[in-house]
């Protein structure tokens, strides 16, 4: 968040439009899980 400066709210609003528009996907469990994308 410090990269961007944006708040930690913002950033995951971000990441969940970004979801929503198919172009990131979380992989794995809640704990040791990352991102990908962009999704086929």
């Amino acid at each position: 968040m410090r990269v961007w400066q944006v708040s930690l709210k913002t950033a995951r609003r971000d990441i969940q439009g970004l979801q929503r528009a198919r172009l990131l996907e979380y992989i794995g469990s809640r704990r040791k899980g990352r991102y990908r994308g962009p999704v086929d």
